[in-house]
């Protein structure tokens, strides 16, 4: 910025790579690991199903609008009964890393991850990083935890064997 004293020469910065491991990533491009809580409180990660397709979607449990979480399960629900003779999983991780226990998962999913051994429930309880880190790498955001105000954006997330994202389906216009 100008070429006197005490003036930094933009053209001299080296290119930075400001990424890191909360910005979304593409098509294409292998999603980090994370690790979260099932329905009996076992430490469980993303990569624990490699060699899978696997459909990411993301909730709280005590989301206030029926045309969302609910309807996000209900959407899994169909699709887990399509594909339960495939090599697909669909994990259904919850956002409230304060609220959603993994006793708060099973009590209100625990019916239908029985019905469906293709459908995983997790909590993201003391696993903040790892929530904050799936949902900035899958483009999805969310609120209001700590205050108790809570919301977030809707998008799942196809990945394949790898981890590599393969598609996203961005709010609820997307069909079964």
């Amino acid at each position: 910025l100008g070429s006197g004293k005490g003036v930094i020469n933009i053209s001299a910065i080296p290119d930075i790579n400001w990424k890191d491991d909360y910005d979304p990533i593409d098509i294409g491009q292998v999603l980090s690991n994370a690790f979260f809580l099932d329905m009996d409180s076992n430490t469980v990660s993303i990569s624990d199903s490699d060699g899978k397709l696997r459909l990411i979607s993301f909730i709280f449990t005590r989301c206030p609008m029926p045309n969302m979480c609910p309807a996000v399960i209900a959407k899994n629900l169909y699709l887990a009964e399509e594909f339960k003779d495939s090599n697909l999983e669909f994990i259904i991780i919850s956002f409230d890393y304060l609220f959603d226990t993994p006793s708060i998962i099973k009590l209100n999913y625990s019916s239908y991850q029985r019905r469906y051994p293709n459908l995983h429930f997790l909590s993201s309880l003391n696993h903040i990083n790892d929530i904050y880190s799936l949902a900035g790498q899958s483009f999805v955001s969310f609120w209001g935890i700590e205050e108790n105000d809570i919301g977030h954006s809707l998008r799942s997330i196809l990945i394949d064997h790898e981890r590599r994202l393969l598609l996203a389906y961005d709010g609820l216009d997307w069909e079964p």
